[in-house]
């Protein structure tokens, strides 16, 4: 009875047959965002740098957005872009920076506030 419980225990072709899509979708990753922020003048200057364990470097897009407006999307080059935000209104602003996710990466957002004038 011995050998029988433990054939039972560890089926093979199911276990086999549960691993098959993982291996096709990986979890994704959740990334880091690196960011530094410039104002010069009406100016916004944000360097951004998205990294993750398991991409290197990330492959992707990114975009700065202020409620319903967007100011840019550009595509990551070595993990890494520049975004320029030129003619800001003076005040207070709030834009999020969001990397819009891979196959491997989640989406990841972040929010920069800044003053102009």
């Amino acid at each position: 009875p011995i050998p029988q419980v433990s054939r039972i225990s560890l089926p093979g072709p199911p276990a086999a047959g549960r691993g098959e899509p993982e291996a096709e979708a990986p979890e994704q990753e959740k990334p880091t965002l690196k960011t530094s922020k410039k104002v010069k003048g009406k100016k916004l200057v944000v360097k951004v740098r998205v990294l993750a364990d398991n991409q290197s470097p990330v492959t992707g897009q990114v975009e700065l957005t202020e409620g319903k407006k967007l100011y840019a999307l550009k595509t990551l080059n070595n993990g890494k872009k520049k975004l320029v935000v030129k003619g800001l209104k003076k005040g207070f602003h709030s834009v999020k920076l969001t990397f819009l996710g891979n196959d491997l990466v989640k989406k990841r957002a972040k929010t920069l506030s800044f003053s102009i004038g």
